[in-house]
């Protein structure tokens, strides 16, 4: 008899759980139909079977298999017409059923792991192939005696019919539940099936021909069965063995031939996949006690070495792999990182011990298909992945520390020419503000008496601008130091966003213009660092006044829970490829020597103030105008306690 999984491959939306009970129920309801088409009139032989005869000869059938695995669709080639042939010759249609369904049951239960959805369509098509070749046996048998020549050709086409109407059944579920499979494998399939199910007809005729014959020669049927289940499993080992020694070469050459540690990783758990037939694998790279890197691949995705957090206390085999340095396998279990898929089956765990420490785990989850589990052999296999995995990680480190060594030379050359260019570009704008100051104040002290009194008043108006500048620009160099040192802090707090902005935009303040700003639309209250807020709106506005157009407004108005605040001009903007550019320090959107100068921190500080606030800071051109989006958090009204 045949059986198969029906979890193929599924390419719909259809629910293929709910499919294939229909489908089972479908086969359950044709059970009983063609039972009752059985004629009344039984073939014996001259001794009878008793049901549950025929259910221990089923039993111990079902449980020699030859398992021909294909992808997740594994067709399983039993001895069981043996024992169906000798039922049809020696057992009531009841005694028949029930040994068939019972025995057949038992083997699934013991012999192989199988869900429920499997288990009943199984045991639903068992019982549906045993009615069938009842049905041909006795139906074309007719009126002959058991023995006449005419019940060998009709033993073997019941079989035969139980065969098709087996594969039929198997085919139809697995399209059913949104599998598919090529026509070229299923008519492969039914072929060897066929040939199996012929083989087994036949000895199961010996057997009956033995016990009539000669009673006491009858364990002499025994002998072929059991010959060619030692030579199948003598040869599946012997091939299982090779398979295994030429994948681990790949799996070696792979991993070894990978250019960096992360692709060497994915190439681990892709090979170690494939070399045991999980339907998924993990590589856990631990950096600390709740922290690691994991590298995962189930054959349709692999993510390698992506940050994740872990949760040792979850797992029952932590200790046992990394206490003990054992490889644990188990019936069931989970992996420690709590993203990852439910274990249903069976799974292996292997340490993966480098040369002063366990670097992490290599987990294998859930063998693919109902006939079979991973075995000692498995784990042997998964333990050499895992020492492949701790050379390539070592290497990896070794070869990470030359290269952070390298990487902190370049950027050590590249901070002394920056400091260079720096101080170059501070020197000459810190000299065009300090020049007039220093100027306009001698000028003032030394001839104070020939000016009137409307331009002393223009002299200090001018010094206090760039004095002012002097401020903004000495200000803008201290957070960026604080920056970089990791000592800059914001301290949010609940802001009047409107009462802000109008103070902002005053046309008393010297980078707001000679007229007052227009603010469009309202805002409510923002959760922000009063004086960070005015210090990035200060830089965009003195921005927009210095490169944009004549235009200039602001444009306020909230977006979920973010306060959003544009600075928009109508200037001609910032050329596409300085876009990212603008928000660099010491880098400059303009170079022409028209454009009045700056130190070039202003957006690159305002973008990381409003970042460490919550927000952030976009730059978008559209329909001519040049917009400076900034946004910050929304203040929300801690709820009140309710008093009792």
């Amino acid at each position: 008899m045949t059986t198969a999984t029906v979890d193929a491959r599924h390419e719909d939306t259809r629910d293929p759980l709910r499919s294939g009970w229909l489908f089972t129920a479908i086969l359950g309801a044709l059970t009983p139909i063609v039972w009752l088409a059985v004629p009344p009139a039984d073939v014996r032989v001259g001794f009878e079977l008793e049901w549950w005869f025929v259910a221990l000869t089923v039993f111990a059938a079902e449980s020699l298999v030859i398992h021909l695995e294909y992808r997740k669709d594994a067709h399983s080639f039993s001895m069981g017409e043996i024992a169906l042939v000798v039922a049809l010759f020696s057992a009531s249609a009841p005694a028949t059923l029930a040994g068939v369904v019972v025995g057949s049951a038992a083997a699934l239960v013991f012999s192989r792991r199988q869900t429920p959805l499997k288990m009943g369509f199984n045991i639903a098509q068992y019982a549906l192939n045993a009615g069938v070749a009842v049905l041909v046996f006795r139906t074309l048998l007719g009126d002959l005696g058991p023995l006449h020549p005419r019940s060998v050709a009709a033993s073997l086409a019941a079989v035969a019919a139980a065969l098709i109407v087996s594969e039929t059944s198997i085919v139809a579920v697995i399209l059913i539940t949104g599998g598919h499979m090529r026509p070229r494998d299923v008519a492969e399939t039914v072929s060897l099936g066929l040939f199996g199910t012929l083989l087994s007809g036949t000895l199961g005729l010996l057997v009956v021909v033995l016990a009539v014959a000669a009673p006491w020669a009858v364990w002499i049927g025994a002998v072929p069965p059991a010959i060619m289940y030692l030579a199948y499993r003598s040869h599946a080992e012997q091939r299982n063995q090779a398979e295994r020694l030429q994948s681990m070469h790949r799996v070696t050459e792979s991993i070894h031939t990978a250019p960096v540690v992360d692709e060497a990783m994915a190439a681990a758990a892709s090979s170690a996949r494939q070399l045991v037939d999980a339907t998924w694998v993990e590589i856990l790279v631990i950096t600390d006690g709740s922290h690691a890197l994991r590298t995962f691949d189930d054959g349709k995705r692999t993510v390698a070495m992506a940050p994740t957090v872990i949760r040792p206390e979850l797992v029952r085999w932590w200790p046992r792999v990394f206490g003990e340095g054992g490889t644990h396998m188990d019936r069931d279990g989970e992996s420690a990182v709590t993203a990852a898929p439910p274990i249903n089956k069976d799974l292996i765990v292997v340490p993966i011990i480098g040369a002063e420490s366990i670097h992490g785990y290599l987990l294998a989850a859930d063998r693919v298909g109902d006939v079979s589990a991973f075995d000692l052999g498995d784990a042997r296999m998964l333990e050499s992945v895992a020492k492949q995995v701790s050379v390539a990680l070592d290497n990896g480190m070794l070869e990470t520390s030359l290269a952070a060594v390298t990487e902190l030379k370049e950027r050590l050359e590249e901070m002394v020419e920056s400091k260079d260019r720096f101080i170059a570009s501070i020197s000459h704008e810190l000299r065009t503000p300090l020049t007039a100051v220093v100027g306009l104040s001698q000028e003032l002290d030394r001839n104070m008496s020939m000016f009137s009194k409307d331009d002393v008043a223009e002299f200090i108006h001018m010094i206090s601008d760039q004095a002012t500048e002097l401020s903004h620009i000495i200000e803008d160099l201290l957070v960026a130091a604080r920056a970089d040192i990791g000592t800059l802090a914001v301290r949010p707090e609940r802001l009047d966003v409107m009462t802000t902005l109008e103070s902002l935009t005053a046309p008393s303040l010297a980078f707001a213009g000679t007229d007052p700003l227009p603010i469009i639309g309202e805002a409510p209250d923002a959760y922000a660092d009063g004086v960070r807020f005015r210090q990035v709106l200060r830089n965009l506005l003195t921005n927009a006044r210095r490169y944009g157009g004549d235009s200039v407004f602001v444009d306020v108005g909230t977006r979920g829970d973010l306060v959003m605040i544009a600075v928009v001009d109508d200037g001609e903007g910032v050329p596409n490829d300085r876009i990212e550019a603008i928000f660099q320090p010491y880098e400059r959107a303009h170079t022409e020597p028209t454009q009045p100068g700056s130190v070039g921190l202003g957006l690159a500080v305002a973008r990381q103030l409003t970042r460490m606030m919550g927000g952030d800071l976009q730059y978008i051109r559209s329909d001519g105008e040049t917009r400076f989006e900034m946004s910050v958090p929304r203040y929300v009204e801690a709820p009140q306690a309710v008093r009792t």
